[in-house]
């Protein structure tokens, strides 16, 4: 079901948007997940808190309110974005 979810906001998200980050959106965001244990040890770490601020592709995830929320219920989620994390830290050659 969630996977549902995702490919419905994925394919809504996109509509009718320009490429730009909303960077104050980003900024809430991240300081909404900062409450809790498992972000705030990412955010700690020197290799993601660099990427959490200066990667597009990690900008853009954490732009989507609806991922944010998922990442705050879903574990399933969070390990998403650590993956995407993981691949922008090590990018595939």
């Amino acid at each position: 079901m969630e996977f549902i979810f995702n490919l419905i906001g994925s394919l809504f998200e996109g509509i009718g948007q320009d490429q730009s980050l909303n960077t104050k959106k980003i900024d809430d965001h991240i300081e909404k997940l900062k409450r809790y244990p498992w972000f705030k040890e990412l955010y700690e770490n020197e290799q993601y808190h660099q990427k959490i601020f200066t990667n597009r592709h990690v900008r853009r995830y954490l732009q989507s309110k609806g991922r944010v929320r998922r990442m705050i219920k879903y574990e399933k989620s969070r390990k998403k974005f650590i993956t995407l994390l993981n691949a922008q830290i090590q990018p595939k050659s």
